[in-house]
């Protein structure tokens, strides 16, 4: 049985929307977590690449960190077969401000993993206030671990 990628690859051109659309998701998974988690949707105009972001504070940072983003997009194109025909010439970024709407875009887990410590540490602090805050931190280590 043929997958969805093969039976819409036949339906639709290489020049596709849909090719671009992939294209674009592989580009937000190598951005940096920062701007994965902030990141909406992005689309092509006029051979501009616009990201939608959700923070205006993130949008500053992206816009200092275009050269990555130009880097990380070269390095799409050069990996991906479907994506050697994208002409992109710049790069914009906006803010959505449309706050009930933010999460329909897209919705992502957070990374959560599982605790590998024990707990079993020696308490060496002198001093009584440090040696409570590390009892604090063990006893929170072997509460986790008894979730799991």
């Amino acid at each position: 049985m043929k997958s969805v990628k093969s039976v819409l690859s036949h339906i639709f051109p290489k020049n596709s929307k849909f090719g671009e659309h992939s294209c674009f998701n592989k580009l937000i998974s190598l951005l940096p977590k920062r701007f994965k988690e902030h990141t909406l949707f992005c689309y092509k105009r006029n051979e501009t690449l616009f990201f939608v972001l959700d923070h205006p504070g993130i949008k500053m940072e992206f816009n200092y960190n275009l050269n990555l983003i130009n880097e990380l997009l070269n390095i799409v194109k050069k990996n991906s077969n479907e994506c050697k025909n994208l002409e992109i010439k710049s790069i914009k970024a906006f803010v959505k401000n449309d706050k009930k709407k933010r999460y329909l875009y897209r919705k992502r887990e957070l990374n959560s993993y599982k605790e590998n410590s024990k707990g079993d540490f020696e308490n060496f602090a002198k001093n009584q206030e440090i040696k409570e805050i590390l009892e604090k931190i063990r006893e929170k280590i072997k509460s986790l671990r008894n979730v799991d």
